[in-house]
């Protein structure tokens, strides 16, 4: 259960690889970093997620980006990890701070509808993150960011044939969804969800994107928490 590359409590490690194998554990896994880097020309095979970013205890991911990467996890059991997540651990405090996903490529397996599984996801305390110019096919949910970010931007992403939702902010405030595409290729139930099921979502902005094909609603402002907006 190794991961290809690890890194902890660093800052300004820039990583730059042509290929990323066979990992029992995640391909890249870089905790409480700053200013730090990754670009993975190809990363598969890994049992967990293909880039995962975390923080611990008090420790924070500050302004870390993955960028310019492709990470095809299509040939992996469907109860699994991502390609491309940052993510708090545990009952972590910190949070994650101005990062960003930019130009990047993921592809996974068709996730069973409901299973949560999501190729790009940035989840957990944050602010002024960006998910910018990627192209995602495949999973549940293709990017998602949650539980408690702000003022985060996913801007001119294309999310192709996904199970559930194309992109997801949940349970975040003054989030910025722009001028993505979602195909849903008959297979994608919702193309947009704006959701506060367990805080409250705020001030979400969704404009110029385009839906296609999706099977129920191209987009969803869905709120069940009081003193919701």
């Amino acid at each position: 259960d190794q991961n290809c590359i690890y890194s902890t409590d660093r800052t300004n490690v820039h990583i730059d690889v042509d290929r990323v194998t066979g990992s029992g554990g995640d391909g890249v896994f870089m905790a409480n970093a700053t200013d730090c880097s990754v670009r993975v020309g190809k990363g598969d095979d890994t049992a967990l997620n293909g880039i995962l970013w975390t923080y611990t205890g008090s420790g924070s991911v500050t302004r870390c980006a993955t960028h310019d990467s492709f990470i095809d996890r299509s040939d992996s059991a469907a109860n699994d990890q991502g390609c491309i997540k940052y993510a708090k651990s545990g009952s972590a405090t910190g949070q994650i701070v101005g990062c960003a996903i930019v130009n990047c490529r993921v592809k996974m397996h068709n996730a069973p509808t409901g299973s949560g599984v999501g190729p790009i996801e940035i989840w957990g305390a944050g602010t002024r993150n960006r998910i910018v110019a990627c192209d995602v096919e495949g999973g549940a949910i293709g990017i998602s960011v949650a539980n408690g970010q702000s003022h985060t931007a996913v801007v001119c992403n294309t999310v192709y044939d996904v199970s559930d939702i194309g992109l997801e902010i949940a349970d975040s405030t003054h989030c910025t969804v722009t001028g993505n595409v979602v195909d849903g290729n008959g297979n994608t139930v919702m193309g947009i969800s704006i959701d506060g099921a367990t805080s409250d979502e705020k001030n979400a902005a969704v404009v110029g994107n385009t839906i296609l094909d999706v099977s129920d609603k191209g987009i969803s402002f869905y709120v069940v928490a009081p003193n919701s907006n």
